[in-house]
């Protein structure tokens, strides 16, 4: 898996996580400050645990697999 592909897949992780924890929070399981913090420390997490830079991505090589991103 080249660093498109982590960062791609780390993007979509995160973007779960916002729409999970919002939906708990639109079905009043949870408060508005406590959503953005949850939010917060998880996608802090997710970044933790895969780091990738942009000057990663930058050096990747395009091909045709990630023309699609």
């Amino acid at each position: 898996m080249n660093s498109l592909e982590m960062l791609t897949i780390r993007e979509q992780l995160m973007e779960d996580i916002d729409c999970i924890i919002t939906s708990q929070y639109l079905d009043d399981k949870i408060d508005e400050d406590d959503m953005e913090d949850l939010i917060r420390v998880l996608c802090d997490a997710v970044c933790k645990n895969f780091p990738v830079t942009l000057k990663e991505v930058a050096q990747t090589p395009f091909t045709a697999d990630s023309d699609r991103l």
